[in-house]
């Protein structure tokens, strides 16, 4: 396995497990609104972990190696998306969240 296939994969298992446990409230003292953006500013780490994971799939070998990093490539980045259009909607639109 490449040295940036293993980064990326290692990158996105992170910031998805810190999206999850922000997403659960695992941090009693943040607000929802300011716990929503936290998770969705881990998400934005996801495009660097795509690049990564495209760059390390580019130059590895084997079929199976490289169709999961192409679709891991794909989930990334179709999350890193999400959580920009998240972000935007949010701060564009002065969002109230209940408590």
């Amino acid at each position: 396995m490449h040295r940036r296939l293993a980064f990326g994969y290692a990158l996105t298992v992170v910031s998805l497990l810190t999206f999850i446990a922000l997403g659960r409230e695992a941090v009693p003292q943040l607000s929802s609104k300011t716990s929503f953006l936290a998770a969705q500013a881990v998400c934005l780490a996801l495009f660097p972990a795509a690049y990564l994971v495209w760059s390390g799939t580019r130059r590895s070998t084997g079929k199976l190696r490289r169709f999961l990093g192409y679709a891991t490539f794909a989930i990334d980045v179709l999350i890193g998306i999400g959580a920009c259009l998240a972000i935007v909607l949010i701060v564009a639109t002065n969002a109230r969240f209940d408590s």
